[in-house]
């Protein structure tokens, strides 16, 4: 099945978003195993996230590579303490103590799955940053080390900074208009996010996850050979299986 961007005068786009391959009903044909190459030690710790305070030490004493860079970059937009936004007081987090026990409280007693629940917190709110949380974050750096790597050719870089692009472009369009602004994306834009999905990466996926299962400004998506209109919410739910696929770890310790 083609997943195509269509105008909306009824053209098809020039390029195809996705190509998938599923077994169509009437004749079941066996799926091939999908054959990946293994992560990376430092791939396999950023994605399991438990602990990336000292992987971002490792990450620094390793030789720079594409990859340690992109991840160096992700560690700190997702750790590093940014300031509050202008005209906004900053607002104290709560303790993940205050948080736990606000959770607790709100569990009923007689709940069956009262203690799978208290498992299930614990595990989504490991402290993955450490002593990160307390680095001030600076946007130079972070967008240094995504610009190095994307020049080294690293697939995860190049989908972060398209996706910025297309979010810059839908704040400028929306900048004094009226009316709510879809993403805009051009055909261009459209055979890059293709190429890049082709690496297979896990975190590819989740970079345009949001971007393929939302409403685009001028056009849509459509699937299959009816060229149906997709639903955003089963596509957002269906490219997070595809990320599993292609070895985003989703046993029962994923955060997902």
């Amino acid at each position: 099945t083609d997943v195509v961007a269509v105008k909306l005068d009824g053209k098809l786009a020039a390029s195809a978003v996705l190509r998938i391959d599923p077994a169509t009903r009437s004749s079941p044909a066996p799926i091939a195993p999908i054959s990946l190459p293994s992560p990376s030690p430092f791939m396999r710790a950023y994605l399991e996230g438990r602990e990336w305070a000292g992987l971002y030490r490792r990450l620094n004493d390793a030789p720079a590579t594409p990859e340690t860079q992109y991840l160096q970059a992700e560690i700190l937009a997702s750790c590093a303490k940014r300031e509050a936004a202008a005209g906004k007081a900053a607002v104290k987090a709560d303790t993940r103590e205050q948080r736990r026990s606000e959770f607790l409280a709100s569990l009923s007693p007689n709940d069956p799955q009262l203690e799978k629940r208290k498992v299930a917190w614990e595990k989504l709110n490991v402290d993955r940053c450490g002593e990160l949380a307390q680095t001030d974050y600076n946007a130079d750096d972070v967008n240094k080390l995504v610009e190095a790597a994307s020049a080294g050719g690293d697939p995860r870089a190049k989908a972060w900074q398209l996706t910025n692009q297309i979010e810059e472009e839908r704040k400028a369009k929306a900048d004094g208009n009226p009316r709510p602004i879809q993403n805009v994306l051009t055909d261009a834009q459209f055979a890059t996010i293709r190429a890049l999905l082709a690496s297979q990466d896990p975190l590819v996926v989740e970079e345009f996850r949001n971007i393929l299962s939302s409403s685009i400004d001028g056009g849509s998506i459509r699937i299959g050979p009816n060229q149906l209109t997709i639903d955003n919410l089963a596509m957002h739910h269906a490219l997070a299986l595809v990320a599993c696929d292609f070895a985003a770890p989703c046993d029962e310790n994923s955060r997902t």
